[in-house]
């Protein structure tokens, strides 16, 4: 994601696949501690009991949010316009 971030911000229109550097810096962010997380759990053995109940549940609601701000938005992308 750093990667596209770079090259998007380098680029001529400060876009990579038509989305800008921001964007893909932000992701980036997110995977960072993901990643993280998931390596401190393999070093350690794995997860057990309420501690694969929590992350579970963590990444669960993460991909729900944005699941759902991805819908909402969109749906104010293609008909907000009516109103502004």
């Amino acid at each position: 994601m750093v990667t596209f971030g770079v090259e998007a911000a380098r680029s001529e229109t400060g876009l990579k696949f038509g989305y800008p550097a921001v964007l893909y810096f932000i992701w980036g962010s997110v995977a960072l501690p993901s990643a993280a997380g998931d390596v401190r759990m393999l070093v350690r053995g794995g997860v057990f009991g309420a501690q694969r109940i929590v992350r579970h549940l963590w990444r669960m609601c993460f991909a729900l949010f944005i699941a759902a701000a991805s819908f909402f938005l969109g749906l104010c992308r293609h008909s907000c316009h009516y109103y502004f």
